[in-house]
C-alpha cells in the first residue's frame, strides 16, 4: 500500500465526508448522547437532511 503524503491529503469524496458525519454523530443504543443529537440538527440545518421529503418543489 502506497504511503500517503500528510502535507498532500487525499480529496476527500462526497462518501467520506457522509462517513466523517456518521462518524461524528454516532452513539451508540440506548446512550441518549445530547451532543450527538445537536450536532446531527446542527448538519441538517446547514446540509440538509438527506431526505428528498425537505426539498421544496420547483
Amino acid at each position: 500500500m502506497e504511503e500517503q503524503d500528510p502535507q498532500n491529503p487525499p480529496k476527500k469524496t462526497g462518501l467520506d465526508e457522509w462517513n466523517d458525519r456518521l462518524d461524528n454523530n454516532l452513539e451508540p443504543e440506548n446512550t441518549g448522547d445530547e451532543q450527538a443529537d445537536e450536532n446531527a440538527r446542527e448538519y441538517s440545518e446547514e446540509e440538509g437532511s438527506g431526505d428528498q421529503s425537505d426539498e421544496t418543489e420547483s
